[in-house]
């Protein structure tokens, strides 16, 4: 299975009583169907998907599968504290034609035994049962209760792990990228770390500004690919500051800067909180000239 380009990490539109949206979960994937993006992740990080009940998230696949164009690939987020609930996300999920699960490590509060070893077991149980290729969301490498570059290379062993999704500092991503085995794919998660890794270690990206300012991300891509080295720092450089304000408000941030663009944002679901109208403010000055 190959991962190219650039997909769009999902936010979950919800109502002014904080219930899934689904009118404007169809607007939105209508809109990001006109785009040339891969295709869409939803329920991930940033779909609020640890506040979505295992229902809701059925829900939500359903709505974007619907709405969704053919040639858009679709993933499911099924990250849950146990194997037993990711397995029937996964089933959930390929009953409804997505193309492959995404899982992240389960919080461990356990103050004792081998962590490391309760990740692995986690990721090698959830790939035995699940009915679709599962990608594993390896976080921000190397920091404290995220995989590590030498446990992710043991997981591209199993044969149902079709890809590896690394965030961090950009030295340490490279070290994942040289751990795994020939031919394996990485897909890069974060926005500062597109430039120096898309097209070199990594074949794709998921990017959570694409909500938002999707064209932007697309130019950049193309930039890259095709070497246009003075068109992909014109376009990073205008893309600094907003990736700055975006990755210090969170989802509730990414969401005004949906509202500014005519994608539905709306309001992040409780205990998170709508931004202040400083913060506002800060948004539509760091997003002036990026294109959507």
């Amino acid at each position: 299975m190959s991962f190219s380009g650039i997909y769009s990490s999902l936010t979950t539109p919800f109502d002014h009583r904080g219930l899934l949206y689904p009118a404007k979960i169809r607007h939105n994937v209508s809109r990001l169907n006109q785009t040339t993006l891969r295709g869409f992740l939803s329920g991930g990080e940033t779909g609020e998907g640890d506040l979505l009940t295992g229902d809701e998230k059925r829900r939500l696949w359903s709505e974007v599968a619907e709405a969704a164009a053919d040639d858009k690939e679709l993933l499911a987020a099924v990250s849950s504290p146990g194997v037993a609930e990711t397995f029937e996300l996964a089933k959930a999920a390929a009953e409804l034609g997505y193309k492959a699960v995404l899982a992240a490590a389960p919080l461990d509060r356990r103050t004792c035994g081998d962590a490391g070893k309760r990740r692995l077991l986690y990721f090698r149980a959830a790939a035995d049962r699940s009915p679709l290729p599962l990608i594993v969301d390896a976080g921000d490498v190397g920091a404290a209760g995220a995989l590590t570059p030498e446990e992710i290379a043991r997981l591209t062993e199993h044969a149902n792990i079709v890809t590896v999704v690394c965030r961090g500092d950009e030295s340490t991503v490279r070290r994942c990228a040289q751990a795994l085995r020939e031919g394996f794919p990485l897909i890069v998660g974060s926005e500062r770390l597109l430039p120096a890794l898309l097209g070199e270690v990594a074949s794709a990206a998921l990017l959570s500004m694409t909500n938002a300012v999707p064209f932007h991300y697309l130019s950049l891509e193309e930039a890259l690919r095709t070497r246009e080295t003075d068109a992909a720092e014109k376009l990073m450089g205008c893309a600094a500051v907003a990736i700055e304000v975006i990755d210090r408000l969170g989802v509730a941030g990414l969401k005004h800067a949906m509202d500014l663009y005519g994608y539905y944002g709306g309001p992040p679901r409780l205990p998170d909180e709508p931004i202040a109208e400083t913060s506002k403010s800060e948004i539509e000055t760091a997003l002036y000239e990026l294109a959507s």
